[in-house]
């Protein structure tokens, strides 16, 4: 994915073959323009309300550190887990959040997570056409890529891991293709990752995967058997600098991630969720795509024509582009949540497959950029305005009310002595609507460990022995949606009794 000499199609002009003369009137204004279209479509589908089940966790978390003036070691949220170790790797974004809101209310996240998003897809553009595709072909494939992760987007800390994977790609490419000294930009934006979201773990295995594949192709080009190895390569290897600047920005910037609040903890968090642990096996994101479901067809694509531009065009494509792009095609196939960053990786490989084979990219003018700033700064201008019904106060309650039990909450405020058994996605929610109350659990699956979790969902799904469970831990009151198996069990049982009930939540109370 990373060299422009190696993403030439078959029948393309040659290198040293003049460059037919361009007219301006007719090529130059199509950069301006393609750029407007990427920003506009995925504009478009970034905005919205904040409905995400754990930015409210994640407010609740930035509002703790603001008033404490401290990073939260063990749990200051629920009932049930107080004082439990908890590594709050999103501490910096969670911050930033409750800033945010203090100032903005809701309307502040949802631009911050918009403006994140729309930035990592530009910066996906602009490494398709680092890697030799032209305007059109550079916006078809941002746009697939996008599409194929747009489920996965969301008012949460998770976009900016979006941003960084796409920011990373973009740098790696501008190193292999132009000046490999621009790696140097990775180790303080590295530091600054992995104190807003464990998926810096995602930078971190780019570069090792170059670092490691950029070597060996080195070695092996410089001994008679490597060689004959590569053989079947057209593409130029490559140079001692180049590898010189991949490893030492990889080791810079591994150690730097070392710089969090958690230390050594810290930097090992991100490799908890390998395995089978709560969160892969209750957690939707978590879950393999079910290609049943027409949301997922895009990723299908995209993972398609992937896998065709990896094989057409097999002797061009870099060595070091397939040690990246393989790893995360398979992470996607194992769960959703990761689908976002192979896209981001697969997006200028697949500009390949777009690409007219007998069509050269013309060079970027410097009225190319000017053009484009403008039209980009018109475009977002616009966008603000009609984007702006959406980020209101009344928007965000109307959009949280649909989803959320907002009335329940006012009612759970002013009752006593609560010890709530609360619908998993409904925590964050809680803690932010009624802000003294402690939750059973929230989105923290793993604070709250594998066993604690399996504890509530046997109670959740009825499983055998779910009524003492409810009572040996001292619960007292259960709130969850209507139709939850839970709370139609509960209606039967004549020791407990209902005293609330809406369209979206049902409270119920033990006697």
């Amino acid at each position: 994915m990373f060299r422009v000499d190696a993403c030439e199609p078959p029948g393309a002009v040659p290198a040293d073959a003049p460059t037919p003369p361009v007219k301006r009137g007719a090529v130059l204004p199509l950069q301006p323009l393609m750029a407007a279209v990427t920003l506009g479509a995925v504009a478009t589908m970034a905005v919205d309300t904040a409905h995400d089940p754990d930015v409210f966790w994640h407010l609740k978390t930035g509002q703790w550190i603001w008033a404490q003036r401290a990073v939260p070691r063990s749990d200051p949220l629920s009932w049930t887990a107080p004082g439990r170790k908890w590594i709050a790797h999103e501490w910096l974004t969670e911050a930033i959040y409750a800033s945010l809101h203090r100032a903005f209310g809701w309307a502040g996240i949802s631009v911050l997570s918009a403006v994140v998003i729309v930035t990592g897809w530009m910066l996906v553009r602009a490494t398709c056409l680092r890697f030799g595709a032209g305007p059109i072909a550079a916006t078809t494939a941002t746009l697939l890529a996008a599409v194929s992760s747009l489920h996965t987007w969301g008012t949460r800390p998770q976009m900016l891991s979006l941003m960084f994977t796409a920011f990373f790609a973009w740098l790696l490419v501008g190193a292999v293709t132009r000046r490999p000294n621009q790696l140097a930009f990775a180790v303080p934006t590295m530091l600054l990752w992995a104190n807003l979201h464990g998926g810096y773990i995602f930078g971190i295995a780019m570069l090792w995967a170059c670092t490691v594949t950029i070597g060996g192709e080195y070695l092996l080009r410089r001994l008679a058997f490597g060689r004959r190895m590569l053989a079947w390569r057209t593409a130029a290897g490559p140079d001692a600098s180049l590898l010189k600047a991949v490893s030492g920005t990889t080791f810079a910037a591994t150690a730097v991630t070392l710089v969090n609040p958690n230390g050594i903890e810290g930097f090992t968090y991100p490799f908890s969720y390998l395995g089978k642990n709560a969160s892969t096996k209750y957690v939707v994101e978590w879950f393999a795509p079910d290609f049943s479901h027409v949301q997922y067809w895009p990723f299908a694509l995209t993972a398609g024509l992937f896998a065709f531009a990896i094989v057409r065009y097999r002797r061009t494509v870099p060595l070091h582009s397939l040690s990246i792009g393989l790893p995360f095609a398979f992470l996607a196939f194992q769960s959703v949540r990761n689908i976002s960053q192979f896209a981001i990786i697969a997006a200028p490989v697949l500009a390949l497959v777009f690409t007219r084979n007998n069509v050269r990219r013309a060079t970027t003018q410097p009225g190319d950029l000017r053009a484009t700033a403008i039209v980009c700064a018109m475009v977002g201008a616009a966008l603000c305005v009609a984007s702006a019904p959406k980020l209101t106060a009344s928007a965000n309650t109307r959009s949280q009310a649909a989803e959320f039990p907002s009335a329940a909450a006012k009612r759970l405020a002013s009752m006593q002595n609560v010890k709530v058994f609360n619908q998993y996605d409904w925590g964050g929610y809680l803690l932010y609507a009624v802000p003294d109350l402690k939750v059973f659990i929230d989105g923290r699956p793993d604070m709250y460990g594998d066993e604690f979790v399996d504890r509530y969902m046997s109670t959740w799904w009825l499983k055998p022995g779910w009524k003492q469970r409810l009572a040996d831990d001292g619960v007292n009151t259960v709130v969850a949606n209507p139709g939850a198996r839970l709370i139609l069990e509960l209606r039967k049982d004549t020791s407990w009794e209902q005293i609330y009930a809406d369209p979206v939540a049902v409270i119920l109370r033990h006697r």
